[in-house]
């Protein structure tokens, strides 16, 4: 906020108020939410461009990479897709290295969705998949862009699952076995999941589900409540898992 109140004073703008300031930051944010989570599967790109720069992203402050994909469509026009704050380094090598991959991949798969039909049916055996069926990437198969939508397979007396909470993005979850059973750990308490039963898990309760004798195939659907929604990179296609 304090470097909104220095533009405005380095605009010729005068000096404004911490609330004048407070409001001008959440439009900023909604205008650049609004813009990132613009719809590109309309938009066919004849040439796709990826350029970078140091910027400070502070008066004063230490430059850091800012990165930015931009194309021509076939009628002629230049955009912007996809800019983000690198935090890393843009040397030659990391330019082409994983977070000019990721972009790339996450651009190339919402422009990919312009050649897919507006109905798609898939088997989850087709969905793409980087531990041989384990974490089937369901919402990018099948081009989903508004939720989150995974399909998972644990083993029997599986205890890796990830205990988690959605504090951060203010996700929520919902849950429901396709196949087998799982035990939901939630707020205290434990709930059986089995086909026929879904579960609706709230962004600030921490969460873990573990397996018993049986396994399950588990249907996972997230989104946050009244904001765009954006993928997280390994949930695209061919990108690789966390960790």
């Amino acid at each position: 906020m304090r470097d909104v109140e220095s533009l405005c004073m380095e605009a010729g703008l005068g000096q404004v108020s911490k609330s004048t300031a407070s409001r001008i930051c959440n439009e900023l944010r909604e205008r650049f939410a609004a813009f990132m989570a613009r719809e590109l599967s309309a938009i066919r790109l004849v040439a796709l461009f990826l350029d970078a720069i140091y910027l400070p992203v502070r008066p004063s402050g230490v430059k850091e990479g800012v990165l930015c994909a931009w194309g021509i469509s076939q009628d002629g026009e230049h955009g912007h897709t996809r800019p983000k704050l690198a935090r890393e380094n843009l040397g030659p090598l990391s330019i082409r290295g994983r977070f000019v991959r990721r972009m790339v991949e996450h651009i190339v798969s919402r422009i990919r969705r312009q050649d897919m039909s507006d109905v798609v049916v898939k088997r989850i055996e087709e969905f793409d998949s980087p531990n041989g069926g384990g974490f089937c990437r369901a919402r990018a198969g099948l081009g989903v862009t508004s939720f989150g939508l995974q399909v998972e397979n644990f083993p029997p007396h599986f205890e890796h699952f990830p205990e988690h909470d959605h504090r951060a993005d203010g996700q929520e979850e919902v849950y429901m076995a396709l196949s087998g059973s799982a035990t939901l750990h939630a707020d205290g308490q434990s709930y059986r999941l089995e086909p026929g039963v879904l579960a609706r898990v709230g962004p600030g309760v921490t969460r873990k589900i573990t397996t018993g004798d049986d396994p399950i195939q588990l249907l996972a659907i997230g989104a946050t409540p009244g904001a765009p929604y954006s993928p997280p990179a390994f949930t695209e296609e061919g990108a690789p898992l966390p960790g």
